[in-house]
C-alpha cells in the first residue's frame, strides 16, 4: 500500500491542511489511505468524479461516512489531496530522472524514456487525470498545480538534456522539449 505524504512546501501545506485532517495513529493513516485509494479506483473504472459520492467512497474504501468526515471537508477536498499527491510523485520522479544526464546514451533513447514514462503514466492514472482535468476548467487551484508540474517536467527534461548536450543552447532545447 503506497504512503500518502502531505505537501511539504509552505504554501501548499497550509492549502491542504484546510482541506483534510492529518492522520494521527496508524489505524488513522490506514482509514486515509484507503479512502485516497478507493476514488482511485472508482475514477479508474471510467466514473466521472460529479458522479461518485461520498457512500459509494466510503463503502469501496471499507470506512464510515463519519471516518470521511473527520479526514476531509468534502469530497472536492479528497480530490484536491489526490492531484497534491500526484504533484508530489510528480516532483520525486522529475529529481530521480536528472539521474538519466549521467547515462551514456543517445538522444534518441533519452527522448524515449521520457515520451515512455508519460504515457505508461497516464495510461495508469487515466481515471483521475480525466477528473482532475474537467476539475481545472473550474478551479484555478487546479491548474495552477497543474501548470506547475507540466512546467517542472518541461525544465527537468531541458536540464537533463543540457547536462549531456551542454553546448546546445538553452532556448533551443526549451523549444524542442516545448514541442
Amino acid at each position: 500500500m503506497p504512503t500518502r505524504i502531505l505537501p511539504s512546501s509552505p504554501e501548499t501545506a497550509n492549502v491542504s491542511l484546510q482541506w483534510a485532517k492529518p492522520p494521527k495513529q496508524e489505524r488513522s493513516q490506514n482509514t486515509h489511505d484507503r479512502l485516497i485509494e478507493a476514488a482511485e479506483r472508482l475514477v479508474s473504472r471510467g466514473r466521472a468524479w460529479s458522479d461518485i459520492g461520498v457512500q459509494e467512497l466510503v463503502k469501496e474504501a471499507g470506512a464510515s461516512v463519519g471516518a470521511f468526515y473527520n479526514r476531509f471537508r468534502d469530497k472536492d477536498a479528497l480530490l484536491h489531496i489526490l492531484q497534491i499527491s500526484l504533484y508530489q510523485e510528480g516532483e520525486v520522479t522529475a529529481a530521480a530522472a536528472h539521474q538519466l544526464a549521467a547515462l551514456d546514451v543517445p538522444l534518441e533513447a533519452l527522448i524515449r524514456a521520457f515520451v515512455s514514462l508519460a504515457v505508461n503514466v497516464y495510461r495508469q492514472q487515466h481515471g483521475i487525470r480525466r477528473a482532475l482535468q474537467l476539475e481545472m476548467f473550474n478551479n484555478k487551484a487546479f491548474r495552477d498545480r497543474a501548470v506547475a508540474l507540466s512546467k517542472l517536467t518541461c525544465e527537468g527534461l531541458v536540464d537533463v538534456l543540457h547536462a549531456r548536450y551542454p553546448t546546445t543552447d538553452m532556448a533551443t532545447l526549451r523549444t524542442a522539449v516545448d514541442v
